[in-house]
């Protein structure tokens, strides 16, 4: 009986080595890392194209000088004038607006939603201007006609030389990757913090 058993013990021996039980447990190991590094490698691969596209888009992408950009603010403040959007006037404003009539951000959109409120139509004509783009900041004057119209015959016109300083921003979150022109102070319009309470 004892030979039987030892003759077992010894063809179990034979069948699987105990090395060879050793070198299992590892390329099973191998095995279950080789997907995770499979799927990072893919990863990587695809973020390295993206960011390559990105900045293929970027270098390719024509993009407006200084002077286009404030151009297209400019015209943008004046769409929303007419478009009874104060919102959109408002974005075109840095949120450190401050003029010599001690008139802050806040200001004046409270007088421009008043003055929306109080009007039936806002007609907005820029006959001139002339721009100074530095690096940072930038000046323009203006020559700026507005019609209010407040009923079927009722028109109350208004002629602006402004004065308006200009300044490159980091606006936020979402322009992490460039700044963007604001107006950051107005001259010429006459109005000061005692205006708003006529309204």
């Amino acid at each position: 009986m004892e030979g039987l058993i030892e003759g077992r013990e010894s063809r179990l021996e034979g069948t699987i080595p105990p090395e060879d039980l050793g070198e299992g447990e590892l390329d099973l190991e191998e095995a279950e890392e080789q997907p995770v590094r499979s799927s990072w490698s893919a990863s990587k691969a695809v973020l390295l194209l993206l960011g390559a596209l990105v900045a293929g888009w970027w270098v390719l992408h024509p993009h407006p000088s200084d002077r286009e950009q404030i151009e297209q603010l400019v015209a943008k403040a004046e769409q929303g004038m007419e478009t009874d959007s104060w919102v959109q006037v408002m974005e075109c404003f840095s949120p450190h607006y401050h003029d010599k009539g001690d008139l802050r951000k806040g200001d004046v959109t409270r007088i421009l939603q008043r003055v929306m409120r109080g009007t039936e139509k806002i007609e907005v004509t820029t006959n001139d201007y002339q721009l100074e783009v530095g690096q940072r900041k930038a000046k323009g004057c203006f020559d700026v006609k507005i019609v209010l119209h407040e009923g079927p015959r009722s028109e109350v016109p208004i002629h602006w030389n402004l004065d308006v300083d200009f300044e490159k921003q980091r606006l936020g979150w979402y322009t992490i990757w460039r700044d963007g022109w604001v107006v950051t102070s107005v001259a010429g319009h006459g109005v000061d913090k005692s205006f708003e309470h006529m309204l």
